[in-house]
């Protein structure tokens, strides 16, 4: 946030794709960190990631994306919980 890559964009480009970049590294990193407790929502993450539905070992995590590697369009990997359900719950945990 720091480096308000949405203004950044208009004012250098270059600049602005450096953030962009280590921020879809970073998202790559974490796609390997969760994909043994969410290897599912991981394969998502490479999916927009352009990595294709690959599962990715350890060592994949520190190698670099490819530059110029096209990002799709994101989408949630979860869905919101709503007020409701959390209160379902809520109810059922107590007994």
């Amino acid at each position: 946030n720091r480096r308000e890559p949405w203004k950044l964009v208009k004012e250098s480009k270059e600049d602005a794709a450096t953030v962009f970049y280590a921020a879809a590294q970073l998202v790559k990193c974490l796609g390997v960190l969760l994909q043994p407790f969410t290897p599912y929502s991981a394969s998502r993450i490479f999916e927009m990631l352009g990595l294709g539905r690959a599962s990715l070992d350890w060592g994949e995590a520190s190698k670099e994306l490819p530059a110029g590697s096209r990002i799709a369009e994101p989408q949630p990997l979860f869905r919101k919980i709503l007020d409701e359900e959390l209160e379902v719950f809520r109810v059922r945990m107590a007994h």
